[in-house]
């Protein structure tokens, strides 16, 4: 579990992913637009040239990796991407 981005950030670079290096978030003119949620869930935009910017869930694994929660780019709004990982949080676990 993690209690923000710094320590996110940390075990990601730790494994030698470059998830949050400066190239990398040019490139896809990434934003991160939250802190984290329920110790591994956090918000991105990214925009593409031409193209409005989107919103996607991420999560942060236990060692560094990162995963997006559904489709690419599937929110059009920051509102939209919290209220989706608010329900997914809030589903009974089986």
């Amino acid at each position: 579990m993690f209690n923000n981005m710094v320590q996110i950030k940390k075990a990601n670079e730790a494994i030698s992913h470059c998830w949050f290096s400066e190239a990398t978030m040019n490139f896809f003119n990434t934003n991160i637009e939250s802190g984290v949620f329920y110790g591994k869930y956090f918000i991105t935009s990214e925009r593409h040239p031409g193209k409005s910017r989107h919103f996607n869930i991420r999560m942060a694994n236990e060692d560094g990796s990162i995963d997006t929660i559904g489709d690419f780019n599937k929110f059009s709004t920051l509102a939209a991407a919290r209220n989706e990982l608010e329900r997914i949080v809030n589903e009974p676990v089986e």
